[in-house]
């Protein structure tokens, strides 16, 4: 939501800011322009990335107009139906979670929360988290330290995507004069053609 707020910001503010100049909106109609820079930002995004990372990049594009707004409401969900597995647990032993655990799509406890069950990072950290608890694998004073190191790794994973948009970024200023350039060159060419 605040990506499409920002967008229509930016768009407002120059066209505002351009009539205020006395300038005429016709003029910022540059399809030459928009296909140049457009182009190469995109050329040099496939020309410095892998495959792999590409396709993280697009998936992540739909991420970008998605709300990421979670209530005080969808925290009390989640936390109520994390505890009532809890308690289930604690009556009845640690193995009746399993199945809620392991099927998470399908628990009735586990989908009272709509938060939890709709976002697959929160419903897979935390059941991946649970697994490895009902396993016993790694004793209870080590699952914090296994969770950040699994926070840890995710971010890790995660920043290439924001480092290679935020490299594309910044050339784009440099493409612009590109363009600019590219459109004296055109000017330039039919001078003596008059005005």
């Amino acid at each position: 939501m605040y990506a499409i707020i920002g967008i229509l910001v930016v768009v407002v503010g120059v066209i505002a800011g351009f009539t205020m100049a006395g300038g005429n909106l016709l003029l910022l109609i540059q399809i030459s322009e928009f296909v140049t820079i457009g182009g190469a930002a995109i050329g040099s995004l496939l020309i410095s990335s892998p495959a792999s990372l590409i396709k993280k990049i697009v998936s992540q594009i739909k991420q970008i107009f998605k709300s990421h707004r979670s209530t005080k409401a969808d925290y009390i969900e989640m936390l109520k139906a994390i505890n009532t597995l809890f308690l289930t647990a604690q009556r009845e032993g640690l193995l009746t979670i399993e199945k809620h655990i392991e099927k998470p799509d399908e628990s009735e406890i586990l989908n009272k929360s709509k938060m939890l069950i709709h976002d697959e990072l929160r419903k897979n950290f935390f059941c991946d988290t649970m697994k490895v608890m009902l396993a016993g694998s790694v004793p209870p004073h080590d699952m914090e330290n296994l969770m950040d190191t699994e926070i840890e790794t995710f971010v890790t994973e995660n920043r290439p995507i924001s480092e290679t948009i935020g490299k594309v970024g910044d050339a784009l200023p440099g493409l612009g004069i590109v363009a600019a350039v590219l459109g004296i060159i055109v000017t330039m060419a039919s001078i003596n053609q008059g005005a």
